[in-house]
């Protein structure tokens, strides 16, 4: 998996001009998030795909040719932090509210709603631990889910 952490200045056609020239190269994104950046104007996007170090070199250095493309960052593992961010609709019968609940907090979760027979998760965390959280919340029975693409600094 590499990320990229890119700056950018901020225009309604940016994001569309990243993903073109990455898709138009062949590359697949597997996860890609954008917001505002700690400079007005600019907008950093945390990208994610799959591709070779060689692959991810050549990306890095055609990214940084666009026009308004301020930095490109390969984010190296041991030198960032990446979270996601996850919403959960979970159907509960009879007498599992406490166990759901024991289930959320033990990953760090919180429960944002609750109803007679449901429950709304959130879930801030790694990729991984999130798709943990949701295959044993499956045992309760996932209704629905929402996922924001990762976020790394």
């Amino acid at each position: 998996m590499n990320l990229f952490s890119i700056v950018a200045e901020d225009s309604p056609d940016i994001l569309a001009r990243i993903t073109n020239h990455i898709t138009g190269k062949g590359i697949e994104i597997k996860s890609i998030a954008s917001g505002p950046a700690e400079k007005r104007g600019m907008v950093r996007i945390t990208l994610v795909t799959e591709i070779s170090i060689e692959s991810a070199s050549v990306l890095k250095n055609s990214l940084e040719q666009l026009i308004s493309v301020i930095s490109v960052k390969p984010l190296c593992s041991k030198s960032f932090v990446a979270r996601q961010f996850a919403i959960l609709k979970v159907k509960l019968f009879s007498g599992e509210y406490h166990n759901a609940m024991e289930v959320v907090k033990s990953f760090g979760g919180r429960i944002v709603k609750k109803g007679k027979d449901l429950i709304v998760i959130e879930l801030i965390d790694e990729a991984a631990k999130i798709q943990s959280v949701i295959n044993t919340l499956n045992n309760f029975g996932v209704v629905e889910s929402a996922q924001s693409g990762i976020v790394a600094i």
